[in-house]
């Protein structure tokens, strides 16, 4: 790129990840419908060279995950966790409502955006709740 990468961070909650990729060096910007300060939607409207989500999708219904916005967004880079959440929700389900294994996000992934898989890992991480905590980084190009 000749100029500074511009990201999305979608789903950002209170922004810890926009922050740190901030302090990288990136463009970022913030949304998520479910956090006041990150849900002006005009964020919605400007042009990205890229997308990232960190434990958003496995919280959302696959029908409901916004494909027809990513495929617009040119990599789409996706952390999701592969764990059961500690909290429940008052319905009694797990707040990861989503959950599935590492093949299906792939078979989630080439059925709903397409694209050329460009990276892709899965890594556990020390949890309190969980003893260890499975996450699956996704890199999609479009």
């Amino acid at each position: 790129y000749d100029r500074p990468i511009k990201i999305l961070d979608w789903g950002a909650g209170k922004g810890g990840t926009t922050d740190w990729l901030t302090e990288q060096g990136f463009d970022v910007r913030a949304y998520d419908p479910y956090w006041e300060p990150n849900s002006a939607t005009e964020t919605l409207k400007q042009e990205y060279d890229a997308i990232i989500t960190g434990d958003v999708l496995e919280h959302i219904e696959t029908k409901d995950i916004p494909w027809d916005y990513f495929k617009t967004i040119r990599h789409n880079i996706h952390i999701i966790d592969l764990t059961p959440a500690k909290k429940r929700l008052p319905d009694g389900r797990n707040a990861h409502i989503n959950l599935q294994t590492e093949d299906q996000w792939m078979v989630t992934f080439a059925q709903r955006l397409g694209g050329k898989r460009v990276n892709y890992c899965t890594y556990d991480t020390e949890d309190p709740n969980y003893k260890w905590r499975t996450r699956l980084c996704l890199h999609i190009e479009l």
